[in-house]
């Protein structure tokens, strides 16, 4: 007995030393975007970036910049929150894989008390009160199951890659968000601003329509286009007004907080000249290009054949920009995560056709029982190796490896999709920010041109050198070019916050200081 004792003990630690040697270094581990072991997942590797005083008490005290916005964000957005426990249920997960690496050992026991009268011919009935001590203990090992364990723990560690993945583009998603809403505000504040410039200046024409109507040298017709004029502009005003509160709300969902008109941003500067934002974008792209070998050099041969302008050269043009789309988009943390689902995929397909075959395993277990009566007990203890074998279940296992193969292809097919997807982007973002930096200088230009042109007009009309439609129509043109400097401006800071966020990074905006 003892000997058997002995052995059952002897199998315990052989069995969790060769488990933890198994596992080694996988677990509290998770998976780069290339199935490599990087980093542990723990509270420092996601954890959310903070300035170190509490932000969201300046609501109401301070102008709010971007970089506080985005603090505020990212400590208050339920996104964030919501792909943090995301994260922490897939390292869950992946403990619960590796779970089969170890034996499962069960202890019972069980106590009883009995009492028994027996009775002889011609002797006294004799009472016996007993009480029973029945402790147990089973342990149960899978010794091989040709790769079946291993798979299913080598899947729930790329599933939490992904979800690692989805945590980094959340980020990315919560701070753009919280940009965009930003700028829509700092946008609609500044229209609210034009349309003030555009309700004096109509004012200016009214009085001015209304003292030669009085005079008799403005017919009725112009003195009435000039206050259908003024009234058009107090209701774009007003319009406005009301546009400054729907981004205001807007702002407050995206960084999570309760919507108040405690919240006031300050504008953003914007620089003065195109060079000035290229280089700006182009910070940005080489920042992200640098992440991936080959990239960067592929961004400067697009930027070099940005400038051909031979039609026969467009597709060495083409073919650059393909070069570049093809390394730098498997830096987005949603490629990557589609790219890791397929991984995890892989290993549950290998999985699956694993568990047809059959499982050896290993175990033993003892059980004592004493009573209190007695001074002797019994003790038992076994040992067993098996095999355990599903030849038939309905073929389930059938249909179970044609649904993991049919979820591979579905995955593949998703990663290839979220691959055409950031291209797309890419390309469409990039020229998009192009356009609107060209765009900004055109309507700059356009709207100094227009006041200086509403000005003459406004000086020749004073000396009766022209008519009052040249006036009102001098003023519309500044007003149209006012208004469309506004939506230049919120377009070009908008298009370089998409433009970042669709090659897997964040736009830093400290490069244009507050004014």
């Amino acid at each position: 007995m003892k000997s058997l004792g002995l052995s059952l003990v002897l199998l315990c630690f052989v069995a969790l030393g060769g488990c933890a040697t198994g596992n080694r270094g996988e677990r509290g581990e998770i998976c780069s975007a290339d199935g490599n072991h990087s980093h542990a997942i723990h509270g420092k590797s996601l954890e959310k970036n903070k300035f170190g005083f509490g932000t969201e008490a300046l609501i109401g005290v301070v102008d709010l910049d971007l970089a506080m916005l985005v603090d505020i964000a990212l400590e208050n957005n339920p996104a964030t929150k919501r792909s943090w426990h995301l994260a922490r249920l897939a390292r869950a997960q992946v403990g619960q894989a590796n779970s089969t690496f170890f034996p499962t050992v069960t202890l019972g026991g069980q106590i009883a008390r009995s009492e028994s009268n027996a009775a002889s011919s011609g002797a006294a009935r004799q009472e016996t009160l007993a009480t029973t001590f029945h402790p147990s203990l089973e342990i149960h090992y899978s010794l091989f199951q040709f790769g079946a364990g291993k798979a299913v723990a080598e899947a729930a560690k790329q599933a939490l890659c992904a979800a690692n993945c989805q945590y980094d583009r959340t980020i990315q998603g919560v701070i753009h968000g919280v940009q965009r809403a930003y700028f829509a505000l700092c946008s609609a504040e500044s229209t609210v601003a034009s349309n003030e410039h555009n309700l004096n200046d109509a004012a200016a024409a009214y009085e001015a329509a209304f003292m030669r109507h009085q005079s008799g040298l403005v017919s009725i017709q112009e003195y009435l286009q000039a206050k259908a004029n003024k009234s058009q502009a107090e209701f774009e005003l007003e319009q406005s007004c009301a546009g400054v509160e729907t981004a205001r709300a807007a702002l407050a969902k995206a960084v999570g907080i309760k919507v108040s008109r405690a919240i006031r941003v300050l504008p953003p500067a914007i620089a003065t000249n195109a060079a000035d934002m290229d280089r700006a974008m182009d910070g940005i792209m080489g920042n992200i290009a640098r992440k991936c070998p080959g990239a960067a050099a592929a961004y400067a041969n697009v930027s070099a054949t940005l400038r051909i302008s031979n039609p026969a050269e467009v597709a060495d043009m083409d073919r650059a920009i393909d070069d570049f789309l093809g390394k730098i988009v498997c830096l987005r943390p949603d490629v990557a995560a589609a790219g890791a689902n397929v991984r995890a995929r892989e290993h549950l397909s290998r999985s699956t056709r694993a568990k047809m075959l059959p499982e050896f395993i290993i175990g033993g277990s003892g059980n004592v029982k004493k009573y209190s009566h007695r001074s002797d007990s019994f003790n038992n203890f076994n040992l067993f190796a098996g095999i355990t074998w599903k030849i038939f279940d309905g073929l389930k296992n059938f249909y179970d490896i044609a649904e993991v193969r049919e979820n591979l292809e579905i995955a593949r097919q998703e990663l290839r999709a979220a691959k055409l997807s950031a291209q797309t982007e890419i390309w469409t973002n990039y020229f998009a920010f192009k356009s609107a930096n060209k765009q900004l200088q055109a309507a700059r230009i356009l709207e100094q041109s227009a006041g200086e042109a509403f000005e003459a007009t406004g000086i020749a009309f004073a000396n009766g050198l022209c008519k009052f439609t040249d006036l009102v129509s001098a003023q519309t043109c500044l007003a149209n070019a006012r208004r469309q400097r506004v939506v230049s401006e919120n377009n070009l800071l908008t298009s370089l916050a998409d433009l970042a966020y669709s090659v897997g990074g964040v736009a830093d905006f400290d490069l244009t200081k507050n004014r």
